[in-house]
């Protein structure tokens, strides 16, 4: 593994950024990126205790909500902690920008995660469901198709693609990213590694 860091100082006009790699681009950020959140409370840019800014172009900023909150113990820097009893909510305003799900689409993802009382449809982590959207989401858990309490899963409109093999109900800081194109072609990464997945039926 290669870890590379790399640091943006004032820059309020940042428009995009490319690693170049083995004579590849890879555009990590430009218009595309329509929600890029990074939980380090950087006041600079407007976070607060109770505001999570989006640092894409977009201003989809998350508000804080119950016994939500950051913490310094994130996989990099900081992370969002959620325990049951709160949540992150869309602040006021114009989400258009996120109604993504009719076009090719990826998400992405640090999570740490362990649950002791598994939900039948399992715990949300991302649920994008504004009224007049295609709804999106991604998932951890759930029994209502007897998979495992610490697997993850895509949900496309009403489609559910559940990944195999996927326990990470297991307190360890795991990578997570799902791709979905326009014709319903899925793809779900742990870790790096692409796994196979099960179209297991319709969502709730």
């Amino acid at each position: 593994n290669i870890t590379i860091n790399a640091t943006i100082l004032n820059a309020s006009d940042l428009a995009q950024v490319t690693l170049t790699w083995n004579e590849t681009n890879h555009t990590i950020y430009d218009s595309t990126t329509k929600l890029l959140l990074t939980f380090d409370n950087i006041t600079s840019i407007g976070d607060t205790s109770t505001t999570i800014t989006d640092q894409s172009q977009y201003n989809n900023n998350l508000q804080l909500q119950g016994t939500a909150h950051t913490t310094p113990n994130g996989k990099y820097g900081s992370a969002l902690e959620l325990n049951g009893q709160g949540q992150a909510q869309w602040k006021n305003g114009d989400h258009e920008t996120l109604n993504i799900a009719d076009n090719n689409y990826t998400l992405s993802i640090w999570i740490k995660y362990s649950y002791n009382t598994t939900k039948y449809y399992g715990m949300p982590i991302i649920d994008i469901a504004e009224p007049g959207f295609t709804p999106y989401m991604l998932t951890i858990g759930g029994t209502a198709w007897n998979q495992d309490p610490g697997s993850i899963a895509l949900v496309h409109n009403t489609n559910r693609y559940q990944g195999a093999g996927s326990n990470l109900n297991d307190n360890q800081w795991h990578h997570i990213t799902t791709t979905h194109t326009t014709d319903n072609t899925v793809q779900i990464y742990i870790d790096g590694q692409n796994v196979s997945y099960t179209y297991v039926g319709g969502a709730q």
